[in-house]
């Protein structure tokens, strides 16, 4: 055998076949997704689910990479440590990008000149707040009152390149 074919014998012991696995995450993917109608158990349900594209591409993808490993329990050995020690990990990367949604966020990063990183959400800061800004099309300027920037990150079909991905409070 290749090297290739024994890394695939290797996971379809580890995981089950791969086209049970491939059915069961895009099942789990199509719901988290809102597809609109939904077909589980020979039944069809019509998906409410407007949350999707709130996400952050962060989140989006921590679930869909949680679904993935899901599929691989479903599919394969459900015992198998690192599936689960798998989607701790990416429920970690998700839950340390929330937004406060009671108050001001904590910033993610914040750099030496006070910079703050920024991955989408509520707007982090009171809107009384002065902030300087730097957008994904490589503009910045300043604004007297936080609320008047996209902070969301949810408009990639409008206007994605006027998304704020750093932000520094003027004092």
């Amino acid at each position: 055998m290749t090297d290739i074919q024994d890394t695939l014998a290797e996971r379809g012991a580890r995981y089950g076949d791969f086209t049970d696995h491939a059915a069961i995450a895009q099942r789990l993917q199509d719901v988290m997704r809102d597809s609109g109608a939904v077909h589980v158990a020979g039944e069809t349900f019509m998906s409410t689910n407007k949350g999707w594209n709130a996400l952050s591409p962060v989140k989006r993808q921590a679930l869909s990479v949680i679904a993935d490993k899901i599929a691989r329990i479903l599919s394969g050995d459900p015992e198998y440590r690192d599936n689960w020690h798998d989607i701790a990990g990416y429920a970690t990367l998700a839950h340390d990008r929330c937004v406060d949604t009671d108050g001001p966020q904590l910033p993610l990063k914040k750099a030496d000149d006070g910079w703050i990183d920024w991955d989408g959400g509520k707007c982090p800061v009171t809107t009384d707040k002065r902030v300087k800004y730097r957008l994904r099309n490589g503009d910045n300027g300043s604004v007297p009152h936080a609320t008047a920037l996209c902070w969301a990150h949810d408009s990639y079909e409008i206007e994605p390149p006027y998304e704020v991905v750093a932000y520094k409070v003027v004092e």
